[in-house]
């Protein structure tokens, strides 16, 4: 891991994505948007007053290409010992491009499209969810086969894949999030009511905890896998 090609295309999205956030909410502040990332969903980081923010877009769009980065370079610093696992890690790497696509696709689609957003959530839940198990299965394989002098660092991957995918699934399980469209009744001071999101405001909160926990388990998953692969090369 001492190569810096490596950390660049490790580290390359996230850096593009905190230039995107940081973009977003300064032009939220601009308008005297109170973004809140509990209460707004992914794709009002982008909506101006009018129209979507290009300029915004584009730093997302870098963070979408960088994410292939790290696959790439993997797959041309596989070790021998792992030929054999070619076609299933070619399939993560896939799966880690998906992902990245989903996700951009879902801060485009505001939910005045309903049907379409929410399928684009689940469907992103399902397969970061589908991504751990695979990360487990491959960790937990070479584990077994004691491919290392010691592969307890392995077993280590394996349970972490399966920490990743049971918080991958926690907002399913909030029974708040089938009221996702829910709002809350104000009182103003002149006595008329008015409607406002609640501090958390399910679905929102749960798209923003989906990319949180996505970007945390491509940097693990990364970092694993180029440690792997030094490791066996050594």
């Amino acid at each position: 891991m001492n190569d810096p090609l490596f950390w660049v295309a490790i580290l390359s999205p996230f850096f593009f994505f905190a230039i995107t956030i940081a973009f977003g909410l300064a032009k939220q502040k601009a308008m005297n948007i109170p973004y809140r990332f509990t209460q707004y969903f992914p794709y009002e980081l982008f909506l101006g007053k009018t129209s979507y923010q290009w300029e915004n877009r584009m730093s997302e769009g870098l963070v979408l290409l960088s994410s292939f980065a790290a696959p790439l370079y993997l797959s041309f610093h596989l070790p021998p010992i792992l030929s054999s696992s070619r076609p299933f890690l070619y399939f993560l790497f896939g799966l880690m491009g998906v992902e990245a696509i989903l996700f951009y696709v879902l801060t485009w689609i505001s939910l005045a499209k309903e049907r379409l957003h929410l399928l684009l959530f689940f469907l992103e839940v399902l397969l970061l969810s589908l991504l751990h198990s695979a990360f487990f299965f491959f960790y937990f394989s070479k584990y077994q086969r004691n491919i290392l002098d010691d592969s307890t660092p392995l077993l280590y991957a394996a349970i972490l894949s399966v920490v990743f995918f049971l918080l991958s699934f926690v907002p399913l399980l909030n029974p708040k999030l089938k009221d996702y469209a829910k709002l809350e009744s104000h009182t103003l001071p002149d006595g008329s009511e008015e409607l406002r999101r609640p501090k958390i405001f399910p679905l929102a909160a749960s798209e923003w905890w989906e990319i949180l926990f996505g970007l945390l388990g491509f940097l693990t998953d990364g970092i694993l896998m180029a440690w792997l692969a030094i490791t066996l090369n050594q």
